[in-house]
């Protein structure tokens, strides 16, 4: 793997993962709504691209991928909004995916995240 675009880069997961893969020593798309927090985020780091763009759009996160040899997925959305925008989401990102990498094979690696919650 040479270079990896990360969906959900901002998040938790999302900013852990884009940090490993740097000190791996790949290339990283860093992937999120919001570009002042990716530039808050990575902003000074060499190996990672930024770019903004919503996942609900295919073509941003074909633009984003470009060049990219592996998609992870590590955005989450709130579970109120999985009903309608869930499918859509993940629809983009196998259609993205198809896209930059037209060859029968192409990888996305889906990162599952689980919110936890104290009751008192």
């Amino acid at each position: 793997m040479k270079k990896a675009m990360v969906i959900g880069a901002s998040g938790g997961m999302g900013y852990a993962l884009v940090n490993e893969l740097v000190n791996r020593g790949i290339q990283v798309v860093a992937f999120a709504r919001g570009k002042e927090k990716l530039d808050k985020l990575f902003g000074t780091i060499d190996r990672i691209e930024i770019h903004s763009g919503n996942a609900e759009v295919k073509e941003h996160l074909i633009e984003a991928g470009k060049g990219c040899d592996v998609i992870f997925h590590a955005m989450n959305i709130p579970y109120q909004d999985w009903k309608d925008k869930l499918a859509v989401i993940m629809e983009n990102v196998i259609m993205a995916a198809k896209k930059i990498t037209p060859s029968l094979r192409w990888w996305i690696i889906f990162i599952l995240m689980e919110k936890v919650e104290a009751i008192n």
